[in-house]
């Protein structure tokens, strides 16, 4: 069915109305939308306006962490927090390793601790990241904990009496903690070894390496092997020393008081204590990785099998063995020394190499005895009994238990011809392959047949091979040169002295091992064809350094260090091992380390600062830096800091660790540096000014950071829309209301704030005012046809009158939208140019300040003084004369339908019509604001005129001729 006239002129109308709304809402959604290509979304939803409440805000941004302007308490300590944590000082050289308050000390449960953020997306991923995160943080922690309690036991042990050698006791305390901490890469045979070497005093750790001591150390020694063979044959009785007494003697030679003894007793059990660290870290990796074969009664299970059947008098098996005699294999026919395994049947070749392999690993971590255990359990007690001959002969009592009284019975244990069975040794090793070879090289001191078994191919076995085979030379010589007096002396009483050839045959085969010392042994491994003996990573390279002595260790640590500085990449656990060795040694006032800890904590900083769980750590490794340094480091490192979160706890670390005021000037610079740094972008420098956020004493110097970044964005290219976001979305407004006192000499940082803001407020104002010019038409759209000629008078009349209407309330409608937002612009754009005492403008008795700081401040107050002032100008000029000309175009375009011309179409549009002056649906009322500009910028109130240049003057001036003429026209126009 047709629709009535009416219905249709109703359904024209509406939709002319629904074309205005979709218009405005499209300038709407555009202006949410808009995206900035440096700082994101401008989107009108996400803005926090100039009052919100900065309670809200803090709450909103910082979460639970948001800080208030009132102390807050300290949380209650938790069973895993470690008690005592010192405070550190910085006030002298020294201080910070040394001066630590013992009257206001701290707990570890007030050092703040980082907890990461929780992220629901991808839960499992993040759970096992999470958790790999948090074992290695708590490797970190543990590193951290231990050298806290180091320096506080430091200084307490500095306030007492007995402070010989910086108390042993705290040493080796915070030692022993990183050696048992250590896991991973990280268990280094480094820190047992310090603390080994500490036990015997701080000459065995620093020992003196230069090649004078070292010809003094094997003087000392060979007069000691002297003194204790000729001591201990000196007498003519029948009683005789065994071979364990004279070894027990060695190794605690400490009865004497002379150089020479001292020299040479330091020396031995020097180097004992090195051969039992290497045992001790062979037992523990034992622990993880040895593989211990099942029990077995029978030996060769698949050989007895086989010869009970026949199998060896077949033709097949003619290299095989005929017997079981353990040394069968060695006496098959044919057989060379690569097939002595091969000469066993079935599977028994592999259980044997199985089993000689966990032995050698029991060897090799000096558990001789469980490697004889294990034989006898595997149905070879033939080789417990070849391997224990290497036991010295001794004399022990034991208690008669035949006999129902306490009489004890004196026996004889051990080898007496220990020396004839080391010779035997040595030539089975020469005889055998593989792992037996590699067991009878080491039970021989066989050093050159060890280095060359595929068995011990690795820098540890290598290093193990040669220091046995070093201390067991000088127990061969000792016993050797007992045998001599007995023999001199015509005293062969004790057994074993009579093998003088065999003695000097086994002494001449291991001659290499008598010119070894704590030096020439890394240089015999260096030497070897296997590259796997070179010992070339960084943690063997520190480990051979202090074997060595105190000149390696100097010369190791330099290049260590240096190499760390050329490359960012290094092994993450061996930078903190070494960050941890020199804070010791450097504590311990070892001279010449003070520049090597420092470059190693800053290269330690920076790692920690890269990780986002480890940030918590650095405020307390960057507090033992001289303050002048630390002062440079620190705030370098913070600047890739960017979760409120982790901002927070650091400077509540900074306020825990560091002297009163140190905070705020760490602070101030890590937010400079970022303002300072073109590389980073407008956003994270806008973030930046978050840490000036948390305490109300750094309100003063975040609002100067904050007026800084604002002129940083509106000099180079204005990024009003940049500096705008920055201020509503990232600047707390409690930060802004608790600064209304002069923050700094000349205009107050406040005043410059609010100048800022007003222009910014006034851009923004006017790029939404251009975005409605732009989206706006002020002719009206066409309405649908209507077919006249089938109406009478009447009806036509009264489809004039609807359209008229209909087209007065569009105009009307689409002339306010365009007046409020032309109005809301001049306003801004007036509070700018007529901003108290001129915009940017000094006061007249503000001090002049000649800083280069304040210098460069004013220089870039003048630089938007002349480019900002004259840019207003020219945007309210638009704002007025293209109103003006949008109005215009309004009223002329309903001059068909509303009235004969444009004053009649006004006043049906506007009551007050009559007065274009008061109308804003005038041209007139526009053109005259636009007019009034020319009084602005010429009054001296403001100081408008003096940012103009004669080129923006000549242009200001033909803008105004050009208005002038329109008012004239418009004036004259019936």
């Amino acid at each position: 069915m047709a629709s009535t006239p009416s219905s249709s002129r109703n359904n024209d109308g509406m939709a002319i109305v629904d074309e205005a709304s979709k218009a405005y809402a499209a300038v709407s959604a555009q202006l949410d939308s808009w995206t900035s290509p440096r700082v994101g979304t401008m989107s009108s939803s996400n803005w926090r306006t100039y009052e919100e409440d900065a309670v809200q805000w803090m709450d909103t941004t910082l979460g639970d962490s948001a800080s208030s302007s009132s102390p807050q308490k300290r949380p209650a300590a938790r069973d895993d927090d470690t008690p005592e944590t010192p405070v550190m000082s910085n006030s002298a050289k020294k201080s910070h390793r040394a001066a630590l308050a013992t009257t206001s000390s701290f707990d570890l449960m007030d050092i703040p601790q980082w907890t990461p953020p929780l992220n629901n997306t991808n839960s499992s991923t993040n759970s096992s990241t999470n958790n790999n995160n948090n074992n290695n943080n708590d490797e970190y922690r543990l590193y951290h904990d231990a050298l806290l309690r180091y320096l506080q036991g430091s200084q307490r042990a500095s306030t007492t009496n007995n402070n010989t050698n910086k108390n042993k006791d705290v040493d080796l305390g915070y030692l022993s903690t990183l050696a048992a901490s250590s896991t991973g890469g990280d268990r280094s045979p480094l820190w047992s070894l310090l603390c080994k070497l500490r036990g015997l005093g701080m000459e065995a750790l620093w020992m003196d390496d230069s090649e004078m001591a070292k010809r003094q150390q094997q003087i000392a020694l060979s007069e000691t092997l002297l003194r204790l063979s000729t001591s201990s044959s000196s007498s003519t009785t029948t009683t005789t020393t065994t071979a364990q007494q004279l070894l027990t003697n060695l190794y605690h030679n400490g009865q004497t008081t002379t150089s020479t003894t001292s020299t040479s007793t330091l020396l031995i059990q020097r180097r004992k204590a090195l051969l039992e660290w290497m045992q001790e870290c062979a037992a523990a990796k034992n622990q993880q990785t040895l593989k211990i074969p099942k029990p077995a009664t029978q030996m060769w299970p698949d050989s007895y099998q086989a010869l009970k059947h026949g199998m060896a008098s077949s033709s097949s098996s003619r290299k095989k063995i005929t017997s079981l005699h353990p040394d069968a294999p060695l006496l098959v026919s044919e057989t060379n020394a690569g097939s002595q395994q091969a000469a066993l049947f079935g599977n028994d070749s592999k259980a044997d190499e199985e089993l000689l392999q966990a032995c050698l690993q029991y060897i090799l971590a000096g558990r001789l005895d469980q490697a004889m255990d294990l034989c006898r359990q595997r149905g070879q007690p033939w080789r417990a009994a070849i391997w224990q001959g290497g036991r010295p002969l001794e004399v022990v009592s034991t208690n008669d238990n035949n006999n129902n009284n306490d009489s004890s019975v004196v026996m004889t244990v051990g080898n007496p011809a220990r020396l004839l069975w080391k010779s035997q040794c040595r030539k089975l090793a020469a005889n055998t392959t593989g792992a037996e070879s590699a067991i009878y090289a080491l039970l021989s001191n066989d050093m050159e047949s060890a280095l060359s078994n595929p068995t011990l191919r690795s820098w540890e076995a290598g290093l193990y091979a040669c220091v046995s085979s070093l201390v067991g030379r000088m127990e061969d010589e000792l016993l050797h040169r007992y045998h001599a007096r007995l023999r001199a002396n015509q005293i062969v009483v004790l057994p074993g002295s009579e093998y003088e050839q065999e003695e000097m045959e086994h002494l001449l085969a291991t001659a290499n091992a008598a010119m070894l010392n704590e030096t020439t042994i890394f240089d015999r491994l260096a030497a070897s064809p296997y590259q796997e003996l070179h010992g070339n990573n960084s943690l063997q390279q520190l480990v051979a350094a202090f074997i060595k002595g105190k000149n390696a260790v100097m010369t190791t640590l330099l290049l260590r260090t240096t190499s760390m500085q050329q490359q960012e990449s290094n092994n993450n656990s061996n930078l903190r091992s070494m960050t941890h060795l020199l804070l010791y040694l450097d504590s311990s006032f070892i001279p010449g380390l003070e520049h090597m800890k420092e470059d190693c904590i800053q290269q330690y900083l920076r790692h920690l600062a890269g990780r986002p769980d480890l940030v918590k750590f650095t405020t307390v490794y960057a507090s033992m830096l001289p303050p002048p340094t630390m002062l440079e480091v620190l705030p370098g490192l913070l600047t890739s800091v960017q979760v409120p979160e982790e901002r927070h706890l650091i400077w509540r670390q900074m306020k825990s660790l560091l002297e009163d005021g140190t905070d705020i000037l760490i602070l101030q610079r890590v937010v400079r540096l970022i303002l300072g740094d073109e590389t980073i972008s407008d956003a994270r420098k806008c973030q930046s000014i978050g840490w000036l956020c948390f305490s109300p004493d750094h309100y003063g110097e975040a609002l100067l950071c904050a007026n800084e970044l604002v002129r940083q964005l509106l000099l180079p290219n204005e990024q009003a829309e940049e500096a705008s976001q920055f201020l509503w979305d990232y600047f707390p407004t409690i930060v802004q209301q608790d600064n209304d006192n002069d923050a700094q000499d000349g205009i107050s940082a406040k005043r410059e704030y609010d100048a800022l803001l007003v222009y910014l407020e006034a851009n923004t104002a006017f790029d939404r005012w251009k975005d409605c010019m732009t989206h706006t038409q002020p002719e009206s759209t066409a309405s649908a046809a209507l077919d006249m000629t089938k109406l009478d008078d009447e009806a036509k009349e009264i489809a004039r009158l609807s359209e008229k209407r209909r087209l007065i309330e569009e105009k009307r409608e689409l002339a306010q939208k365009v007046i409020s937002i032309a109005n809301a612009a001049q306003v801004k754009l007036e509070e700018v140019l007529t901003f108290d005492g001129g915009w940017l403008q000094e006061y007249e008795d503000d001090d002049e300040v000649d800083t280069p700081e304040e210098l460069k401040r004013q220089e870039e107050l003048e630089i938007l003084q002349s480019h900002i002032i004259p840019k207003v100008v020219f945007f309210a000029h638009n704002v007025y004369t293209e109103t003006a000309t949008f109005m215009k175009t309004m009223l002329d375009d309903a001059v068909p339908i509303v009235g004969k011309d444009a004053t009649e179409v006004l006043t049906a549009l506007d009551a007050t019509g009559d007065d274009s002056l008061l109308s804003p649906f005038a041209p007139l009322y526009w053109l005259h604001h636009a007019r009034g500009l020319a009084n602005k910028v010429a009054s001296d109130e403001y100081s408008v005129c003096d940012a103009f240049d004669e080129e923006a003057l000549t242009h200001f001036l033909a803008l105004m001729e050009d208005v002038t003429i329109r008012v004239l026209a418009e004036e004259e126009a019936p």
